[in-house]
């Protein structure tokens, strides 16, 4: 997985966590409704919907990685690879032609 990619994927899930996070500030408005004793699935609820809406928000505001930037951090994956391999093979190999 590209790095694009993956900062993608933990902005999408962080925007998720925060907006659960949100249904706690809900049980400071109705403490009596919204509790973890006797209002669990309507805590489990709020934080499933605001979770969701972080997460939409998130993908409004960043669109999937293109796949020129996709493209870009696999190329400078397999070149750092091939420096390393060439790193090596001088060092094991003095006299090789590279």
């Amino acid at each position: 997985m590209s790095r694009t990619v993956r900062k993608w994927l933990r902005g999408l899930i962080a925007a998720g966590i925060n907006g659960g996070l949100g249904s706690l500030t809900a049980m400071g408005f109705a403490p009596t409704e919204i509790n973890f004793d006797n209002g669990l699935l309507k805590f489990c609820g709020v934080f499933t919907v605001s979770a969701v809406l972080g997460a939409l928000t998130y993908l409004k505001d960043h669109a999937l990685p293109d796949d020129e930037d996709i493209e870009d951090d696999a190329r400078e994956a397999i070149q750092a690879v091939l420096e390393r391999k060439r790193k090596r093979l001088a060092e094991n190999h003095p006299d090789a032609r590279l």
